[in-house]
């Protein structure tokens, strides 16, 4: 295989996990929003695959490294919010792919307060 093709393949496997990812944290209690700004949610799943420094995904060999940031909610307990995102995002793709992940790094970068 040519060297442009795997990095098309690999750059396709960024993409999908990209979304897997968002996908897990929109889902995971305590979580306001992805961002890569405090306060600023993105509008929608596909605005991470554009070049959005919020979710980035590292593939080496068949391990995954993610660093997504967030903005959490006030209420949330920040130690339990991290540890479940974590888990939901290893679980969902170690599940819908082949790759194992090794490292999920979390940042806090803005707290919602919510009336």
């Amino acid at each position: 295989m040519s060297k442009k093709k795997s990095t098309s393949m690999v750059d396709t496997y960024v993409n999908i996990i990209t979304s897997i990812v968002g996908v897990a944290a929109s889902q995971t209690d305590g979580v306001a929003s992805v961002t890569n700004e405090a306060g600023s949610p993105l509008s929608n799943i596909g605005a991470l695959r554009r070049g959005s420094r919020s979710i980035k995904v590292d593939i080496i060999n068949d391990s995954v490294t993610v660093e997504i940031s967030i903005n959490a909610y006030s209420t949330s307990n920040v130690p339990e919010l991290v540890c479940r995102l974590q888990e939901n995002v290893k679980r969902e793709i170690e599940k819908s792919t082949s790759y194992r992940v090794k490292a999920i790094n979390v940042h806090i970068v803005g707290v919602v307060f919510t009336a």
